[in-house]
């Protein structure tokens, strides 16, 4: 594939790049296809992000930042096109034709490290959040931003929004610095919105974001509108983490140790998974897992067995934590249930 026919595309300015910049599309395009892209890839790849460009254009992109977007998205589908890896489930493919239409504007007049912020942050949340509800909280949290100097704090307010426990501390440390309008729409806490949806919670009009983020940093449990109950983790079968009944075993009122009873045929819950021993007499009796959860999204991580006992030192005795009958919520785990259950006192 050349650049010629890239310009005997139909298009607007996707096409009107290409043209002006004939020598530079026909380098990339020989690169990858002297990398192993296959040609056919290569022309439903750049009909795919010559539709994308037209219609940020079409939004009134100025030609000035057109030109060096079109520049980095081409490259970038250019290089996963040689590695095969151009397909829906691919991050890299998701930022480039789902988020840089919302964002655009606010990838600013240099948008190569945005893109590769954008890129890092969806390969790691891959799986473990509701990619679509993030990918429109930063759209509507970055609606009218024409730099990307918020943009990064964004992505991590709304990735704990929709369910990124981990991301929790960087989220609640990212959000004083961002503008209320930034951080009203990555944290949901502005009114609007698909009605009949979860995060449609009722959010007075002139709620303090600030305000709301400060008491949620004392109670991780507490948002407005949302009262629970709330289940952590379930049968891997359904999307949880476990194959066997989960034995709660303390906590320190943000994570939860567990451990479950194992056996040779468990299988690993993850690729961060510490598997059993395959052999019967090096099996453990048990495994262990460290939970983290607050009202937003739980994770359950499989951990090495303690040192020294059943549990390490920061999980008291009390699955509620050191606060003990202080503490906001109950956390129990039944026993023919493979979820841990939450419950406000």
């Amino acid at each position: 594939m050349t650049a010629t026919d890239v310009a005997a595309q139909p298009g607007g300015a996707w096409r009107t790049w290409a043209v002006g910049r004939r020598s530079h599309v026909g380098d990339v395009l020989a690169r990858a296809q002297a990398a192993g892209a296959p040609r056919a890839d290569l022309h439903r790849a750049l009909q795919r992000i010559g539709v994308m460009l037209d219609g940020v254009a079409t939004a009134g992109l100025p030609a000035g930042r057109l030109d060096p977007l079109a520049e980095e998205v081409l490259a970038r589908a250019a290089a996963r096109v040689s590695a095969r890896r151009w397909h829906p489930h691919d991050p890299t493919t998701t930022v480039l034709l789902d988020w840089v239409p919302r964002l655009a504007p606010a990838l600013g007049p240099d948008p190569a490290a945005a893109l590769s912020d954008l890129i890092t942050a969806v390969t790691r949340l891959r799986g473990t959040v509701d990619a679509v509800r993030w990918r429109d909280l930063v759209g509507a949290a970055m609606a009218g931003a024409t730099e990307a100097t918020h943009l990064r704090g964004a992505v991590t307010v709304a990735a704990w929004r929709c369910g990124a426990v981990q991301w929790r501390s960087a989220a609640l440390g990212a959000a004083a610095d961002l503008p209320e309008s930034v951080l009203g729409g990555a944290a949901r806490l502005r009114p609007g919105g698909a009605a009949g949806s979860p995060w449609d919670a009722p959010v007075a009009a002139d709620a303090d974001p600030w305000d709301v983020l400060a008491r949620n940093a004392q109670d991780p449990w507490w948002w407005p509108g949302l009262t629970g109950p709330w289940r952590i983790g379930g049968f891997r079968g359904f999307g949880g983490p476990w194959v066997r009944i989960p034995e709660l075993l303390g906590g320190d009122g943000l994570r939860w140790w567990v451990r479950t009873e194992s056996a040779p045929n468990d299988g690993a819950a993850g690729t961060d998974d510490i598997e059993p021993a395959h052999s019967q007499a090096d099996l453990p009796p048990y495994r262990y897992w460290e939970v983290r959860a607050d009202i937003h999204g739980s994770r359950a991580v499989p951990r090495p067995a303690p040192a020294g006992g059943d549990r390490p030192a920061w999980a008291a005795p009390s699955p509620s934590g050191p606060a003990g009958p202080s503490s906001t919520v109950t956390v129990q785990a039944h026993e023919h249930s493979y979820y841990l259950h939450v419950a406000r006192r």
